[in-house]
């Protein structure tokens, strides 16, 4: 196989010889696939190095044609999840309620809005922090606080996380000094709040 032809055809392939000028990001993206992204600007890069499409242009189409679901989809993600990781603006995800939560700092008791990064896992809905977890090993369970009404798909959520970890994972450390003993007062404050709620 001719190992020169072969790299300028997938340079052609990938839109990279100017072939896909004028595209749409749509369509762009159809033909040559997602650009996968650490620092979050290897997507912008792809659009701008094939199509010439600048951000805001990207951002504009992709965003118009985006369907938010008619109801709430949760995710119990890590605290360390690349949704914070990469933004390290906690601000952004939170509801002016969230944002007033009390819970477990550093440094004990704070609001959630004062914090640039979460101390618990976070229970995200529809993109928002709508409550906190961790994992209790001791009893082989999630414990968790929402920051409004648990609905049935809140609480299938969480009960789908607690048996995965149970079963294939055996814990949820957040980092590397995360332990179970290092956890308790989270745990404690999380269940102090869920009690409050009812």
């Amino acid at each position: 196989m001719d190992e020169a032809k072969l790299r300028v055809w997938w340079f052609h392939r990938q839109g990279l010889d100017g072939s896909l000028l004028g595209s749409s990001p749509a369509d762009l993206l159809a033909t040559v696939g997602w650009a996968r992204s650490v620092a979050g600007s290897g997507p912008y890069l792809t659009f701008f190095s094939r199509a010439a499409i600048s951000r805001a242009a990207a951002d504009r189409e992709l965003f118009a044609k985006f369907k938010p679901p008619k109801t709430p989809v949760y995710a119990l993600v890590s605290s360390m999840d690349s949704i914070f990781l990469l933004r390290r603006d906690l601000s952004h995800l939170l509801t002016s309620e969230a944002r007033k939560q009390n819970v477990q700092g550093e440094k004990g008791t704070c609001e959630l809005g004062s914090l640039s990064d979460l101390t618990s896992n976070a229970i995200l809905g529809s993109g928002a922090v709508v409550g906190l977890w961790e994992y209790d090993p001791e009893t082989s369970s999630i414990a968790w606080h929402s920051f409004g009404r648990a609905d049935k798909a809140l609480r299938e959520a969480v009960s789908r996380t607690e048996a995965y970890i149970r079963e294939q994972l055996g814990d949820a450390r957040s980092f590397s000094l995360d332990s179970p003993k290092s956890r308790v007062p989270r745990i404690n404050a999380i269940r102090a709040a869920q009690k409050k709620q009812r």
